[in-house]
């Protein structure tokens, strides 16, 4: 996990979810992720759990944020979709 700063180094209340996890983490099968990790938008856990043809983010918030999900597609190449996520748990679902 990330948080966004801006071009002075003010927090944007923005995370970056995943940003510097390496491409195996997202191998078929695999999942990995963090739990009550404390940031400036509250505390923040998350689960991604990679398929061959998905990758699902498990998403746990203190409140309403801007996120950043960075991912590897099926090609093997880094990939990132923001989205407005609300306060508790959301599963986004990104196609490989």
């Amino acid at each position: 996990c990330f948080e966004e700063h801006d071009e002075d180094d003010l927090p944007t209340q923005a995370l970056w979810l995943a940003p510097a996890a390496p491409r195996s983490w997202f191998a078929a099968g695999r999942r990995f992720g963090f739990r009550d990790l404390p940031t400036s938008c509250g505390q923040a856990s998350l689960e991604v759990v990679s398929g061959a043809d998905e990758v699902r983010f498990h998403v746990t918030l203190a409140r309403p944020t801007l996120c950043e999900l960075f991912y590897f597609d099926r090609g093997g190449h880094r990939r990132s979709e923001r989205r407005g996520l609300g306060a508790g748990q959301t599963e986004v679902v990104l196609p490989r």
